[in-house]
């Protein structure tokens, strides 16, 4: 058994007011029960603790979630936790939220995952370089540790010797250290066009965001021309809509603003796009399309609601509608399950 001190990289030490997540098997098995205790001196008694298991893989886009609620042990401030780990899983970050007399506390601990061989699983090594630079959703409070992160990206490549996001990251990291040139970033990285149709999105995406990292805007600007094209409803082409829309006033912003939220009905934009739709037509008194839309989004911008309520009130003299407004939105938010968070947070979170 392993003893693995929590926010800090799997296999390094650290503490933080004796709290620390041990590991049954330090080398746990995707599809396997992962089985771990939780120690935090911190914690009230009685209090609910929040587990959260962000879950990676690279076939998505956003990690999975698994939770549970539990209550440490009052005697020595401990519990256990068995949780079920999907087979497809490269890496893990387990994650904790508890009551304590500071307030709310987090604590974290990255776990890497392996195959019955006790190989770790491809990506996982890849995963955790990702960790120590805080470069992924729910890495947000890991140490910044650039030479880790390369130790991690080598023993990835060791063991899977054609990993393009390995080895690009290498060389990223190699640049920002000043260990290679401009001149040699764009040799090595020119010489990564050769496999250009073999990549995915995702892959060349971030082949175009690294010469533009080390100076060579022509040939990213060509690159992400490429993609566009290929991927009309991509990740490239979204954050240029974006980018088209954030230039645009008024008129011109509400066609648009209504061409993208049809476009890219999943986009991690649309509420803030369609408070700023509301907003525009409160300003210019249009309140019944107001209201439309804002009824229309699954999320309620509630400003705006209650902006618009503000609006029913005072400037038509309609207390009636304002209190009509007002307990549809309620009705609205009290509707809302679990079955509605988005897919890049934990219902946690997201509560």
């Amino acid at each position: 058994m392993k003893t693995i001190l929590c926010t800090l990289m799997l296999l390094f030490s650290g503490v933080i007011a004796n709290a620390k997540i041990t590991l049954i098997d330090d080398k746990p098995i995707a599809g396997k029960l992962l089985i771990c205790n939780l120690e935090d001196e911190r914690i009230i008694d009685n209090s609910k603790i929040n587990v959260v298991v962000y879950l990676y893989r690279t076939s998505s886009a956003e990690p999975m979630y698994l939770e549970q609620e539990a209550v440490l042990n009052n005697f020595n401030k401990t519990m256990a936790l068995q949780l079920q780990i999907p087979d497809s899983t490269e890496f893990a970050i387990i994650k904790y939220f508890a009551n304590s007399k500071y307030g709310i506390i987090t604590s974290q601990l990255p776990v890497m995952m392996y195959d019955k061989s006790g190989r770790a699983v491809r990506n996982s090594n890849y995963y955790a370089s990702l960790y120590c630079t805080a470069a992924m959703t729910g890495a947000e409070n890991a140490d910044m540790d650039y030479a880790l992160s390369m130790e991690y990206l080598q023993k990835e490549l060791q063991a899977y010797p054609n990993h393009f996001m390995a080895y690009l990251n290498t060389l990223s990291i190699k640049y920002d250290q000043k260990n290679i040139d401009s001149k040699a970033a764009d040799s090595l990285g020119k010489s990564l066009l050769a496999r250009i149709n073999d990549l995915n999105e995702v892959e060349s995406q971030a082949l175009a965001k690294y010469f533009s990292s080390i100076g060579n805007n022509p040939l990213s600007d060509s690159l992400k021309q490429v993609l566009i094209k290929k991927y009309p409803v991509g990740m490239l082409s979204e954050e240029k809509f974006i980018s088209t829309l954030s230039e645009k006033k008024d008129n011109e912003f509400m066609n648009l603003a209504d061409i993208f939220i049809k476009q890219f009905p999943n986009s991690k934009q649309k509420t803030n796009i369609i408070e700023k739709m509301v907003q525009y037509y409160i300003t210019n008194q249009k309140y019944d399309r107001a209201e439309s839309i804002m009824l229309q989004n699954k999320f309620v911008p509630p400003a705006s609601a209650i902006r618009l309520a503000f609006m029913y009130a005072e400037k038509l003299r309609d207390l009636p509608r304002a209190e009509a407004l007002l307990t549809k939105i309620s009705n609205k938010i009290k509707s809302l399950s679990f079955a509605d968070c988005p897919d890049n947070k934990s219902k946690y979170e997201w509560s």
